[in-house]
Formats: structure tokens, C-alpha cells, sequence
């Protein structure tokens, strides 16, 4: 039949030349034989219409050459996961890489903060380029991995159930114990220092076998204490309810980004606003025993300065980066809990 012979050419034109006559001939015998079966029991002849119902049921003729051909894929459902797994991991480092590289770029270049879009649009557009280079790398490493592991695989063992194990689901639902501790302790110290003995925060060093010491924070530091002051609060009684709970419940988890928010903005400002180190000249020259050049006084202010900028450049950069791979995590597995 004509139809059958056209379905038959169009499904060989997609199958390996060695092995397209083989297949040809048994999709022929098969569409026959499935024609001469349905003619039989609607007592009709064998025609073109009952063809082309048969061919209907067959679908496509790229459908059906697939049916006959091995699985084609780049990197195979067994390597997949691993795929992920790995690009996912290196895209965080590089990820992190960038966010650190910005935030020491913010906090030691004042071009930088005076042009932070700019600079931001420019990290950004650095870091699309750099994943996508490091996309092509991965899957042709994975690619190249899959294709001989094809072929130098020992046949599959036979699979046996008792190999099943339990594995505890994963989350940052779980809390730390130990972790959460730690944070809260840590924060009431930076809140009693910061508050009540400022001056602890210095310079210290071993002269005559006394310790001599000269305070650092500068005056605009106290003017950013009633911010830091509400997140450490803030930050102490989420912890100590997230402690009791046992657990990270929906509602602890926004309030937690909330606060992540608040820590981005806050180490913004202090990265971008005026200097928060300044050792004061007379206190230095009393502790060092003599007068202290002005100059070098002002190029040890300024190094300072620009070593604490770029630490809370960092900081600032990086709690960004994780602020927003959390709220997109969130987003996911909402919608994903939804679609379910």
C-alpha cells in the first residue's frame, strides 16, 4: 500500500544506515499485519483508509524511528542528578567569589561607591558570562564522561532491594542547637561592648611590660548604634525562639530574612558612609611616648579604614548574595509545594 511504503521511507530516513533496511522490513510486516488484523474483524478490505488508521495509532514517523533507536541524550538520567549537583556547587562558589570581589571593590575604591549601580550592573553581567562559560565546561566534561562510560561500563548488576536506606530530608528548616547558641552569644557580647565599653575596641600592644591600648571607633560609628542596637535585639529574641521551637517554622523563616535585609542595609551604610576608624593624635602620642608625624598618623587612619570598608564590603556583599538565594529557595519550593 502506498501510504504504509511512504510511512516505512519516512521512518528510514531518521535510522542509521546499517540498520535501516532490518527495521524497514519489520515495521513493514508489522503495519501489514496490524492492517490485515483490523480488516479481518470489521470485515472490511484492506485498504488505504484502514492504512491510514493504523498509522494514525503508529503516530509520527519520527515517534516511531525513535522507538527504535537507543536513548540520545548529551549526559544520561543515571549522571544527571550529578551534573546538577556539581554545577550547582561551583556556580555558588563563583557566585561567591564575585560577591566577595564586589564587596572588597566597595569598600576599597571610592569610584566604586560612588558609582555602585554601575559597578553592581557590571559584577552582574561579569558573573552571567563567567556561569555560562562555566555551563559549557561542565556539561562537556560530563558529556565526554557519559560517552565513554558508555562504552567501558560493565554490564549493570542485578538490583536488589535491600540496598534502600533511610535518608533524613534535608532543609535549612532544621536548626543548629549548637550554631544558634553561638549567635546569640556573640550578639549579646557585640551588644554589651558596642554599648557599654566602646573604648575596648582599639589598638593594643605589649610596651615595658605594660599593655598600652588606643581606642578606634570614630564618632560617626555611635550614630549607626541605635540601628545596630534594634537588629541585635531583633536578631537575639528570633534565635531564642527558633531555640525553644526546635525548628525554623514559615513564619521564623521571613522574619530571619527580614532581619537578613536590615544587615545588608545597615553594613551598606557603614561601608559607603564616613570613616568609623579614627585614632585620635594626643592619645596616640601619649601612649607612644612622643609626638606622632600627622601625617603617617592620617595614612594609618586611612589604612584602617580602608581594611574595615572592605571587610564590611565583603560582609555586605555576601549576606546579599545568600539574602537573595534564600528568598529564591523560598519561592521555589512554594511554588513547587503549590503545583503538588
Amino acid at each position: 500500500m502506498k501510504l504504509i511504503e511512504l510511512y516505512v521511507a519516512e521512518v528510514g530516513r531518521r535510522l542509521p544506515a546499517r540498520q535501516r533496511e532490518d527495521i524497514q522490513n519489520e515495521l513493514r510486516s508489522a503495519i501489514e499485519d496490524a492492517v490485515d488484523d483490523d480488516a479481518r474483524a470489521q470485515g472490511k478490505p484492506a485498504d488505504e483508509a484502514l492504512a491510514a488508521e493504523v498509522l494514525r495509532r503508529y503516530g509520527a514517523p519520527e515517534k516511531t524511528a525513535a522507538s527504535y533507536l537507543p536513548p540520545r541524550y548529551l549526559i544520561g538520567p543515571e549522571l544527571f542528578p550529578k551534573y546538577v549537583k556539581v554545577f550547582g556547587a561551583l556556580v555558588s562558589v563563583l557566585a561567591l567569589l564575585a560577591a566577595i570581589g564586589f564587596g572588597a571593590s566597595l569598600g576599597a575604591s571610592p569610584e566604586t561607591r560612588a558609582n555602585i549601580g554601575a559597578a553592581l550592573l557590571q559584577a552582574a553581567a561579569g558573573l552571567w558570562l563567567n556561569v555560562w562559560r562555566l555551563a559549557a565546561i561542565v556539561t562537556l566534561v560530563f558529556g565526554v564522561y557519559e560517552w565513554m562510560a558508555r562504552r567501558l561500563a560493565a554490564p549493570p548488576k542485578a538490583w536488589d532491594p535491600a540496598l534502600l536506606k533511610f535518608t533524613p530530608p534535608a532543609g535549612r528548616d532544621r536548626i543548629n542547637p549548637v550554631e544558634l547558641t553561638i549567635e546569640i552569644v556573640t550578639t549579646v557580647a557585640a551588644l554589651l561592648v558596642f554599648n557599654l565599653f566602646p573604648q575596648w575596641v582599639g589598638i593594643y600592644w605589649l610596651q615595658g611590660g605594660h599593655w598600652l591600648g588606643a581606642p578606634l571607633l570614630a564618632p560617626a560609628f555611635f550614630q549607626y548604634l541605635p540601628a545596630l542596637n534594634i537588629w541585635w535585639g531583633s536578631q537575639i529574641l528570633l534565635d531564642l525562639v527558633i531555640l525553644t521551637q526546635r525548628r525554623r517554622q514559615p513564619a521564623m523563616l521571613w522574619l530571619k530574612m527580614g532581619l537578613d535585609v536590615v544587615r545588608v542595609l545597615i553594613f551598606f551604610q557603614l561601608v559607603i558612609g564616613p570613616a568609623l576608624i579614627q585614632v585620635d593624635a594626643a592619645t596616640w602620642a601619649g601612649l607612644a611616648a612622643g609626638a606622632f608625624d600627622a601625617q603617617k598618623l592620617a595614612a594609618m587612619n586611612g589604612a584602617l579604614n580602608t581594611v574595615v570598608r572592605v571587610v564590611l564590603g565583603i560582609g555586605t556583599a555576601v549576606a546579599a548574595l545568600d539574602l537573595a538565594l534564600d528568598v529564591v529557595r523560598r519561592l521555589v519550593r512554594g511554588r513547587v509545594q503549590l503545583a503538588l
